[in-house]
């Protein structure tokens, strides 16, 4: 297993024993919301009720006419802060999984309180699996490999720290791509012999 970024990445052909008869040709990309990220977010919004406070609990008389800025004011802290605590307290973890046998590419979410969301593409609508910068202003850039497809948002499959590791990695997703196409239907095999 491999971890950048807060990112793990496990090979579900080598990550646990398979049944005989079952063959599985996955990999697995993790993302989990960390402790000390957690921390972070429940801190940032328990931060955002200090607006509401002193702007209307402290002084008392909080439903006077001439406060009404100031109800807009802590409304837009709590717009803030409520959502920070909201995922600090859930702590959504994300896994994208490629399924080169069943050529599904599957999202998953999980979180506390039994929260869960599924999405899944087929490999059909990938149009390309490339790498993009991910440029920051305060230290040395991060290499992102996404899944694009035709239509919507691309995917973000891994992080990595340099180019090469990135360049490996899609060329390792595309290879396994192209030989589970290969296998699936063998006159793509046969075509390009010729």
């Amino acid at each position: 297993m491999e971890a950048r970024h807060g990112l793990a990445m496990t090979d579900a052909t080598s990550a646990s024993p398979v049944p005989t008869g079952l063959a599985t040709d996955r990999l697995r990309f993790d993302e989990p919301l960390t402790w000390s990220a957690r921390i972070l977010l429940a801190g940032f919004g328990a931060a955002t009720f200090l607006a509401p406070w002193d702007l209307l609990v402290r002084p008392g008389h909080a439903f006077e006419l001439g406060k009404v800025p100031f109800w807009f004011i802590s409304a837009g802290a709590l717009a803030v802060g409520l959502p920070c605590l909201v995922a600090a307290l859930l702590g959504v973890s994300r896994s994208v999984e490629v399924d080169f046998d069943r050529r599904l590419i599957v999202e998953r979410g999980r979180g506390g309180f039994g929260i869960v969301f599924d999405r899944s593409r087929r490999v059909a609508d990938l149009v390309g699996v490339e790498v993009v910068e991910n440029a920051w202003s305060d230290g040395p850039s991060g290499w992102e490999v996404e899944a694009r497809f035709g239509i919507g948002r691309p995917w973000r499959l891994s992080c990595h720290r340099d180019r090469a590791s990135a360049e490996a990695k899609r060329d390792e997703i595309r290879a396994r791509l192209a030989a589970a196409a290969t296998r699936q239907r063998p006159d793509i095999a046969d075509a390009t012999t010729t």
